[in-house]
């Protein structure tokens, strides 16, 4: 075992990728736990399990094996962890409220308390329009050019609102 370590780790000094995902695949499962427990968010452990091995293959050339490697590799996380927490605390960590949004003279009063009260309108109805309804499709619109237009073009007709009678 130990010279299979040493094995991997010779070839991965020397560039071989696949050597390094060996040696390393062993420990991503439960460096990323320890990711995880110290950033408490599994996004931020998972960048820093990345962080961590990237950062373990470009200095594996400095790894003297006075340590085993998973103690290394513990020690290369622990740092980035922290490093991204240092990150973190200069700069905020959940987005400021909003400022509640002032009525305008144009919108409707709202009839309900709790949506006036929390500036949240409540999500359009997604029932289908009545039968009756007919949707008229506007005219397909050219985009060859003309010489000069001497009158504007016909007024397209909009499908009517739902909430409002059709009109015959």
């Amino acid at each position: 075992m130990q010279t299979d370590t040493a094995d991997l780790i010779a070839r991965a000094r020397a560039g071989d990728h696949d050597a390094f995902r060996d040696l390393v695949q062993g420990h991503s499962r439960e460096l990323q736990v320890h990711c995880y427990r110290i950033l408490g968010s599994l996004p931020d452990a998972e960048d820093a399990l990345q962080e961590t091995l990237g950062s373990a293959w470009c200095s594996l050339g400095e790894f003297g094996q006075r340590s085993s490697l998973r103690t290394w590799l513990y020690k290369i996380a622990t740092n980035r962890c922290l490093d991204m927490l240092r990150a973190g605390s200069r700069r905020p960590r959940i987005a400021s409220p909003l400022p509640e949004a002032e009525p305008s003279a144009s919108s409707p009063p709202s009839s309900s308390a709790p949506a006036a009260a929390t500036g949240w309108s409540p999500p359009a109805p997604t029932a289908s329009p009545p039968s009756a309804c007919t949707w008229q499709t506007p005219a397909p619109v050219s985009t060859a050019p003309t010489a000069s237009r001497s009158s504007p073009p016909p007024a397209t007709t909009s499908p009517p609102s739902p909430a409002s009678p059709p009109t015959s």
